[in-house]
């Protein structure tokens, strides 16, 4: 592993304890295995589900959340190339296999043999480190403000979501953040009535 000078031996982390129970705990950095960089996280954003999951602890105790991710490489695992300790970016929170025939055919996403980090399968990006493939680490411009970054992952869906035949082959789509928002307070009654019109929040804090 090329040099940690700098990473410290511990670090905080949100850890999900029970529904609507997040305390701040201090974990073991993680060591990249071969193939691995260490990200540290500067970054990332809350999404809906992740509110869902703390409201109702759907993925256990014990997980820290965090999909939304950017950060910068912080140390190099054996036999990664290409990548550079300092370099920024934004992290794919899918852990895949990477030799399943969807993994193989560029469809990872669909991969049935991985996870979703922040989801019940590693750290997630409420964490102030996290070791992911170093193919999961996706490089931006130096000097980029990270906390847009975090978009990335939910810019991705929508891609995907514009990708699908039957909307790709339709004359118009409409995306409604309203529409979404009054589904999610009918499912739960006591949603926030002005969610939308706050700041997004970010992790760590500074």
């Amino acid at each position: 592993m090329s040099s940690t000078a700098g990473v410290p031996a511990s670090m905080r982390a949100v850890v999900q304890h029970g529904p609507e129970d997040l305390r701040l705990d201090k974990l073991p950095v993680p060591e990249p295995a071969p193939g691995q960089v260490l990200v540290r996280v500067r970054a990332n954003g809350i999404c809906g589900s992740d509110l869902h999951s703390w409201r109702h602890a759907l993925f256990g105790t014990g997980v820290v959340l965090g999909h939304e991710i950017a950060g910068e490489v912080a140390a190099l695992g054996e036999g990664v190339s290409g990548l550079s300790v300092g370099e920024v970016g934004a992290v794919y929170a899918g852990d895949t296999c990477g030799s399943c025939d969807l993994c193989s055919a560029g469809l990872s996403y669909y991969c049935q043999n991985g996870h979703g980090l922040g989801t019940g399968g590693g750290l997630g990006g409420l964490a102030e480190y996290l070791a992911v493939p170093a193919a999961s680490f996706l490089p931006v411009s130096p000097g980029t403000d990270l906390a847009p970054v975090t978009f990335a992952e939910p810019l991705a869906n929508g891609l995907r979501c514009l990708d699908r035949p039957e909307v790709s082959e339709a004359s118009s789509a409409r995306c409604s953040w309203r529409d979404a928002r009054s589904a999610a307070r009918r499912r739960s009654s006591s949603a926030p009535s002005a969610r939308s019109t706050r700041p997004r929040r970010t992790w760590p804090p500074s």
